[in-house]
């Protein structure tokens, strides 16, 4: 069985992995702008200082589960080296989302 990867499929598999961050990152914007979040801070006084939020993904239990369904997905986040992947960050300044 070959199990070269082609060039067409390494381009898909970005294409996958490009459209998987996107989403991510809007969930997670439309998460924080919708959460009382901001409130919380300011409640402090840290309304002016950045935060940062990340998602990350744990690619050893990627690895070894079922759960992903689109093997795209899957086969495009098993090649990535490492044990985890940053998929989103944000930085809030005042309560806009970046």
């Amino acid at each position: 069985m070959d199990t070269t990867v082609t060039e067409e499929q390494k381009v898909m598999n970005l294409v996958k992995l490009d459209q998987l961050q996107q989403e991510i990152q809007k969930a997670v914007y439309d998460g924080v702008e919708s959460s009382k979040l901001g409130d919380v801070l300011e409640k402090y006084g840290l309304e002016d200082r950045f935060i940062h939020i990340h998602v990350k993904l744990d690619l050893d239990k990627i690895r070894s589960s079922d759960a992903i369904k689109d093997p795209e997905i899957k086969d495009s986040l098993g090649a990535i080296p490492g044990r985890e992947i940053v998929i989103a960050g944000c930085a809030m300044c005042g309560w806009k989302c970046c």
